[in-house]
């Protein structure tokens, strides 16, 4: 029974230090795409947001001119 509890244990250990290195292979894994990965492309999708609404106002139709003249009336909202 001795020796049965010892290789019990021993597996025991085994499999808890298999357990300990696989969580921390997925923790590394974790923040190097979110490092390599996650951050550029926040970055890149904000820049071109950026590019997309400057072109969007380049080439947005310019106001047309107002051509005639309001009285004071026609001004008063309710």
């Amino acid at each position: 029974m001795g020796s049965t509890a010892l290789v019990a244990r021993d597996k025991v250990e085994m499999v808890s230090q298999t357990i300990d290195r696989t969580h921390g292979q997925v923790v590394d894994t974790t923040e190097f795409v979110q490092q390599k990965i996650v951050v550029p492309a926040r970055e890149i999708a904000a820049i071109m947001a950026g590019v997309r609404k400057a072109l969007e106002v380049l080439f947005a139709p310019s106001p047309k001119q107002i051509d005639r003249v309001y009285t004071e009336d026609e001004l008063f909202i309710g």
